[in-house]
């Protein structure tokens, strides 16, 4: 039987969540050049408030944000473990702050070559591009933005 996703919120300043983290990120990105430290994370998520999404108390994704200014976030970091990529995992995640803040506009940026979260975010979720950025050697990255939503009232 199928147990059902929970998204809840994650605590990045224990250390064994930390962990738990910071090896998703690795899994996540080992394959690409993306993943540069774990100190350039450690400080990253420091200061963000982040989510996961879990199945039998295994975190599967994460998501973390940051205020920068009044109803304005930035999506620092938004991973899922790759033996679930493909599974609506960053879907749900990405839906979820949506849901959560719905009156915010979010931005965040994205690796050019990361073809699935480019889709993610300009397809189905509608975002779009204010910018592209970085070079050849280390990689070009896109920064992409999400309107707030215009909630109707019932």
């Amino acid at each position: 039987m199928n147990e059902p996703l929970i998204i809840r919120p994650i605590d990045a300043t224990r250390a064994e969540v930390k962990n738990t983290v910071h090896s998703l990120i690795y899994d996540s990105f080992a394959s690409s050049q993306a993943f540069s430290s774990q100190r350039a994370y450690s400080c990253l998520l420091a200061n963000s408030s982040g989510w996961g999404i879990f199945r039998r108390q295994q975190l599967r994704g994460t998501i973390f944000c940051e205020y920068t200014a009044p109803r304005v976030i930035y999506i620092s970091l938004l991973a899922v473990r790759p033996t679930y990529f493909r599974q609506g995992l960053g879907s749900t995640l990405f839906f979820f702050l949506l849901k959560r803040f719905p009156t915010c506009q979010f931005y965040g940026d994205v690796a050019q070559y990361n073809i699935a979260a480019m889709h993610l975010y300009t397809r189905q979720f509608n975002c779009q591009v204010l910018s592209t950025w970085g070079n050849a050697a280390s990689g070009q990255m896109t920064t992409l933005w999400h309107p707030p939503r215009v909630i109707a009232y019932q």
